[in-house]
């Protein structure tokens, strides 16, 4: 009498292969990080001065994300850079961004920066927002933004 163990357990290898493909897909390598859930900003503006955003963990080389979704005069606008810290606070990190980005009602960047890429004496393992005024301007601004973005945007866009 033959046995049918050797097609049993190539059918039992198969579903095994499928379902360790599966559970693989499913809890996958992260492509892009986690920390991009969006944090509410106020950005206050009063002649001159520069204001700066709460830090955040960056956990990706993604680009930065901002969108100015309510401001106190539709036609005002203000700079925003972006600057790396070790997470002790967010006044004493260094510049890490590639140029100004132009803000007003309704305008969104992703902003790119080496916050993550920064390593060394610097090693920065947060990211905040530098925010000052377009001219002399008593304006407030809100804002959605996040350190990393789920987009996988890694350069500078406006949308």
């Amino acid at each position: 009498m033959k046995k049918k163990t050797g097609k049993v357990n190539q059918i039992a290898t198969g579903f095994a292969a499928v379902l360790l493909g599966l559970i693989v897909a499913g809890t996958g390598t992260k492509v892009f990080a986690n920390n991009n859930s969006d944090t509410y900003e106020y950005f206050s503006f009063s002649g001159d001065n520069t204001v700066h955003s709460d830090f955040r963990r960056k956990d990706d080389t993604t680009s930065s994300w901002c969108k100015c979704f309510n401001a106190s005069s539709d036609e005002s606008e203000f700079y925003v850079t972006v600057y790396g810290t070790s997470e002790h606070n967010n006044t004493s990190g260094s510049y890490c961004g590639r140029r100004a980005y132009v803000f007003g009602k309704n305008k969104e960047w992703y902003m790119w920066n080496t916050v993550y890429e920064t390593y060394g004496d610097d090693a920065y393992t947060a990211a905040y927002l530098a925010a000052s005024p377009k001219g002399f301007v008593q304006d407030d601004f809100e804002c959605w933004w996040s350190p990393d973005n789920g987009s996988g945007i890694y350069g500078d866009e406006e949308r």
